[in-house]
Order: structure tokens, then sequence, then C-alpha cells
């Protein structure tokens, strides 16, 4: 049974008046079941479709089609600020009926004023403090494990109506992007010189995105093999193992 969840956030600020936009997206697969949340801060206008679907993203304890999403615990008129560690528990929740085994993909970057992706900005400094590494494998194989994307497995199975533990705990925005500037020199007419100082991050959006996506457990290192190209040992009680190599 294969499940593919999707969730969005997203924040823009500039660095001189720390505007926050917050965006949320949870939708399914093509072709199968959607939810979606779309909700902006400043104007609070927001948007919900639900519907059933196999897998749940869980944001500090409630399901994101039914909360405001990331910062949701943020009191009313707080500026969002740059530096501050801001609570993020995130974890999968299996809505299906069956068992599943589960990936979770996160992803980290910037992009533009127009939404393009902007690769010359840093994803390293969109901090995430990821936990339980006892029930969570991480991929570090170099093709998997960049800058911007991180792969995770859940070593065990998930049962229906159970919920993984926190992959994640925390976030926050280095506070160095404050400092991060760019100057320009021009000469003019005579002996004047132009010196224009650019914020690199002024303006930008940074975005935290996380794809979940579940594979069957019967004939569970086949599915697995086939579904997300990785070759694993499953042990008598049902937890996954990867294989080096």
């Amino acid at each position: 049974m294969d499940n593919i969840i999707r969730f969005l956030g997203s924040r823009g600020f500039s660095i001189l008046l720390f505007a926050v936009a917050v965006i949320l997206l949870l939708a399914g697969s093509i072709g199968g079941t959607r939810a979606a949340l779309t909700v902006f801060s400043e104007d609070y206008v927001g948007e919900v479709e639900t519907k059933h679907l196999g897998l749940t993203v869980i944001e500090n304890g409630v399901a994101v089609d039914e909360d405001l999403g990331i910062l949701s615990d943020l009191p009313d008129g707080e500026a969002f600020q740059i530096g501050r560690k801001y609570s993020e528990a995130l974890m999968i929740r299996n809505d299906g009926t069956t068992e599943e085994y589960v990936r979770v993909i996160v992803y980290r970057y910037w992009t533009d004023a127009e939404g393009n992706k902007d690769r010359t900005l840093d994803p390293s400094f969109i901090h995430l403090e990821f936990d339980n590494s006892e029930d969570w494998i991480r991929d570090t194989s170099d093709i998997s494990n960049t800058a911007e994307r991180l792969i995770l497995y859940y070593s065990r199975p998930l049962a229906p109506e159970e919920a993984t533990s926190t992959f994640c705990s925390m976030f926050s925005i280095d506070g160095r992007v404050a400092y991060m500037v760019s100057q320009k020199t021009e000469k003019t007419d005579g002996d004047h010189i132009n010196v224009t100082n650019t914020y690199d991050y002024d303006g930008r959006t940074f975005v935290i995105e996380i794809i979940a996506d579940g594979v069957q457990t019967h004939s569970a290192e086949n599915a697995v093999r086939s579904a997300w190209g990785i070759d694993v040992s499953v042990s008598e009680d049902g937890r996954l193992t990867l294989k080096e190599g």
C-alpha cells in the first residue's frame, strides 16, 4: 500500500521589518485523496479541504489540516524572531487500515519574491532539531543526505491509528542571516564612489517541506526495495535495518 502525503511550511520575512507570512500545504498523490490547508497569518485568510488519507502529519500534537501550522504557538501580535527556537514537534500518524513502513523526506530551502528556489542562499541556516535516533533511521549516504534534503525511515511497522515518535522537535532561523550583506561599489563621475549594501536574505522566504510515504509490510524487503530503491533487513519483531553498500 503506497501513500504519499506532502506538508509544506514556509515563511517570508524582511530583514528590517521581519514581516511573517504563513503557508501550509498538505496534499495527497496525483489521482489519490487530497487534503489541503492554506493560511496567511497577516490577513487571516484560510482555506481548508479535508478527506481521508492513509498518513497524516501531526504538528505539535494536532493534525496539520486542523491547525494553523508552523508557529501556531506564537502569541497574537508577536513577531517572528530570527535566532529564536520554536517548538515544531512533528510525527506521522497512520490513518489507514493496514500496517505500513514510513519514510519521511525533509527539504529546506529559500525562495525569492516570485516563489522561485534561490540556490545561492544557504539551506543550513534553516535549523531543524531531529529526535529519536533509535526509532528513526537517518540515511547518511552522499546521494540522499545533502544540505537541502534529509531522508528518514521509521524503523518499526506503523499500525493503524498509531503515530510515530517525533522526528523533529525544534526549528529556528540562524541569526547570521541578518548580517549577510553583499556590497557593490560603483565609480561615478569625478572622484565619487557609490557603495550599495544589500541584505542577501532580505525579502526571502524559507521553506520546510516534508514528504511522507508508506509501503506495505507484506514481503517488506522486496516492497521497500521496489518503492524506495534501498536494501533493508527485517528482524523477527519487524524492525528495519538499512544494509550498507
